[in-house]
């Protein structure tokens, strides 16, 4: 399955319009000579915060480390509770000057016991989550670019989700009509087959499930595939 990417720009602030995509094109071939981050911002810090509060979830318990070297920044030892949920992440980028691509970039992400019905929720607060269950996430990415737009616009990487003892509703919808056509199709020709369908597309709205996994791969700056999706009742 493939998913466009498109690259776009954040939202702008009122008033003021979006990048086109022309001008994200050109500020991508602009080359650094030197690492946006500045030879003279040099130094290291130790982050430890007890309680943030975003703006629908909580995280607690985050510590990090964070260096700055003329050629390199890295992200280290980062970890933090979400809810029952552990996070640890790290990460750098590299500049090479002599490199046509001088940025270099790397980074990981992995989420255990991750209660995903939490991170669902906000986005369609009127509607059952998507998925609920206990999840591990991980994501790996890494990339290089000519100044930090094409480094950020073009990293490609993979994401892979696992869950166990939930319910996924990604169909939720998807098989009414179906459904009802095979139940009246299935009534008038005296088809037990049919009726058997339309009530396994009525189950369609809400899988129980012991196994789930989910994976992404993003090959191509423009491409998101879906690489895997399995679920065992």
């Amino acid at each position: 399955w493939l998913l466009d990417a498109q690259e776009h720009a954040p939202a702008p602030a009122a008033g003021r319009r979006a990048p086109s995509r022309t001008t994200l094109m050109q500020l991508r071939q602009r080359r650094d000579d030197t690492p946006f981050w500045s030879d003279r911002l040099l130094g290291h810090a130790a982050l430890k915060v007890a309680h943030l509060q975003l703006a629908h979830n909580t995280v607690q318990d985050v510590r990090g480390q964070f260096q700055v070297m003329p050629g390199r920044v890295a992200l280290y030892g980062v970890r933090a509770a979400l809810g029952k949920g552990r996070l640890r992440s790290s990460g750098s980028i590299d500049f090479h000057g002599d490199r046509p691509l001088p940025y270099d970039m790397t980074y990981r992400l992995h989420i255990d016991e991750l209660q995903i019905a939490d991170l669902l929720r906000p986005l369609q607060p009127d509607e059952p989550p998507v998925a609920e269950g206990l999840f591990a996430l991980t994501t790996n990415l890494k990339g290089q670019g000519r100044n930090g737009l094409d480094l950020a616009l073009g990293s490609l990487g993979d994401i892979a989700l696992s869950g166990r003892q939930g319910v996924f509703r990604g169909l939720a919808g998807r098989g009414k009509t179906a459904s009802k056509a095979a139940k009246v199709v299935g009534t008038l020709t005296f088809s037990r087959q049919l009726r058997a369908i339309g009530r396994l597309l009525d189950d369609l709205d809400e899988l129980p499930f012991s196994r789930m996994s989910v994976s992404l791969l993003r090959d191509s700056p423009r491409q998101l595939r879906l690489e895997d999706i399995s679920l065992i009742a």
